[in-house]
């Protein structure tokens, strides 16, 4: 009887390290990351970083520039307005 009782404490002592292990290596394996995880989080961000080019920029900058003063209101009609 003794013999068993001896089995079953090394039966538990080795569940209890192995349930320990499984423990420690949950809590220091990094976690994988998620698309919500990485940069940008916000979806209108994540957006806006796709669809928002370089040429849109531009052309949104030069509009307003050409649209604040009446002499580049000018210029921008004619050169928008003229076809060859």
């Amino acid at each position: 009887m003794n013999a068993e009782l001896r089995d079953a404490k090394v039966q538990s002592a080795r569940l209890a390290l192995e349930r320990n292990r499984a423990e420690l290596r949950a809590a220091l394996e990094p976690a994988p990351l998620t698309r919500h995880d990485t940069f940008p989080r916000s979806a209108t961000f994540r957006w806006l970083t796709e669809h928002v080019t370089l040429r849109a920029l531009a052309s949104t900058a030069m509009a307003a520039a050409l649209g604040r003063v009446p002499f580049g209101r000018l210029i921008g009609n004619a050169l928008f307005s003229h076809r060859n």
